[in-house]
């Protein structure tokens, strides 16, 4: 049994049709139901993956990028019906955006003129298919320079940078769902992540210190966590799509070259209910430091106890 207050797991599985063999199932159908046991169209789904170009530097890529819309169940269904249509019309089975971009995979062999009109038809249907939507943007070297340097508690994890961003992501459509009030009842916000990622770990920690944390406050109602891969979960692409675009920008803004729809994103970049979430220089440093002074307090309450003298005086 799940500890209280932890995430709990569901593992998608590869099965799209019911027991006839006749009807397809959605990834967000299955989904609610394995959950709730039962469909739900107006529950609430977040949906995150990140993107990560290393074609742009010698040593990496310059900046971390994490992409996620929030929609309701049946929203998602709507889109992934949407989705498929898509793919059968180009004849693709899973977007990857490193494959789509280096024309490789399934993508090997596509003219400018394929790829631009895939962008477009992607682009037109993400715009408005989600409740909200949302980029996490880290500068890696500012990472590295005010976060990741200097001394800390031995026993204190840092988040990892695509943690960061998930963090961010997470707590933006968690204010973002409580606006969404039934009758003074709170939502309930499942949440689904891109499974093999090599911090994946890292992710679960974080979804289970936010759930934690935000336990009792007008905030608290973060749900489950579902791993799931992109071959399994179409949702997925969206994350994924909104980071591309996103991530294209951020670079070729940096470079002082001009944004073209050849890599992977629209020149105007602008959408409805998107939020681009980024750090001010030194604010990393900040949170740093937030991050130590908070392990320390809990650290001395813990060694204090509930009964010292410290604690009556």
């Amino acid at each position: 049994m799940a500890a209280k207050n932890k995430a709990t797991l569901h593992f998608a599985n590869q099965r799209r049709y019911d027991d006839s063999g006749l009807r397809w199932l959605s990834f967000a159908r299955e989904l609610c139901v394995a959950i709730a046991h039962r469909w739900e169209a107006e529950r609430l789904f977040v949906i995150i993956t990140g993107y990560l170009d290393e074609g742009h530097t010698h040593d990496g890529s310059p900046v971390t990028v994490v992409g996620g819309a929030m929609a309701s169940a049946r929203q998602w269904e709507a889109f992934e019906g949407a989705y498929r249509i898509i793919k059968r019309e180009y004849g693709f089975k899973v977007f990857h955006t490193r494959k789509f971009k280096h024309k490789t995979g399934e993508f090997k062999g596509w003219s400018n003129e394929k790829c631009i009109a895939l962008v477009e038809a992607l682009y037109e249907l993400t715009s408005n298919a989600f409740m909200e939507s949302a980029v996490a943007v880290l500068d890696n070297a500012a990472y590295e320079a005010e976060y990741k340097t200097g001394e800390k508690p031995k026993k204190l994890r840092l988040d990892s940078k695509y943690g960061i961003c998930v963090h961010n992501c997470l707590m933006h459509f968690v204010v973002e769902a409580a606006r969404r009030k039934h009758r003074g009842q709170l939502p309930t916000l499942h949440c689904v992540l891109e499974s093999g990622h090599k911090n994946a770990g890292d992710a679960l920690r974080i979804f289970n210190e936010i759930k934690r944390d935000l336990k009792g406050s007008e905030y608290d109602l973060l749900g489950e966590l579902t791993f799931a891969a992109k071959e399994e979960c179409d949702p997925l692409m969206a994350g994924d799509f909104l980071a591309l675009s996103q991530g294209v920008r951020e670079i070729k803004t940096r470079e002082g070259k001009p944004i073209s729809q050849d890599d992977g994103t629209t020149p105007s970049g602008k959408r409805d209910r998107l939020t681009i979430m980024r750090y001010k220089p030194g604010a990393l440093a900040n949170v740093r430091r937030s991050l130590i002074d908070g392990y320390m307090k809990r650290t001395t309450m813990a060694s204090v106890g509930p009964s010292s003298p410290r604690q009556s005086s």
